[in-house]
């Protein structure tokens, strides 16, 4: 009897179809976009995408993990978001590298852990001759000007402003 369960479990499992990549590349779009307007649909996304992580490529997985590490520090769920996104600071992709990086630093900057936080700032500038997206690339001087203004470094945030 047990084994008539197994098999069907597995049989059911094998005859669900698979996702095509632009069905994927569209929940993660959807929930990277609307991640801080929206994050319900952010979090119905992710949930999506869970039901198949073995569908998805290295990269949709590491802005998978991302997105997640994102929307679990926007619920305040700062220590799952810190281990989700130091996962991903050593992904060979990268714009989620530096977006991971980024969001450390906010966090970081967050709980008054600046040198933590300029350690992810210099990671992510590391990066920065790497970008293809120039937003990613705004961002990184918003976060440096931000971590500044924080530490209590005008000029050195001023400088950044205007980059």
């Amino acid at each position: 009897m047990k084994l008539k369960h197994i098999l069907f479990f597995f049989g059911t499992l094998l005859s669900v179809p698979a996702w095509s990549a632009s069905e994927i590349a569209d929940l993660l779009a959807s929930a990277e976009n609307n991640r801080t307007s929206n994050p319900t649909l952010t979090q119905q996304n992710l949930q999506s995408i869970e039901a198949r992580l073995a569908e998805l490529t290295p990269e949709q997985h590491a802005r998978y993990v991302f997105i997640s590490a994102y929307s679990s520090a926007f619920s305040g769920k700062l220590d799952k978001a810190i281990v989700l996104a130091e996962s991903i600071t050593t992904t060979p992709f990268v714009d989620t590298r530096v977006k991971a990086n980024l969001l450390l630093a906010n966090m970081s900057e967050s709980i008054k852990d600046f040198r933590k936080a300029y350690s992810y700032l210099y990671e992510a500038l590391k990066d920065s001759h790497h970008l293809k997206d120039n937003a990613i690339l705004n961002n990184i001087y918003t976060v440096a000007a931000q971590l500044h203004i924080s530490a209590g470094a005008y000029e050195k945030a001023y400088e950044f402003a205007r980059t």
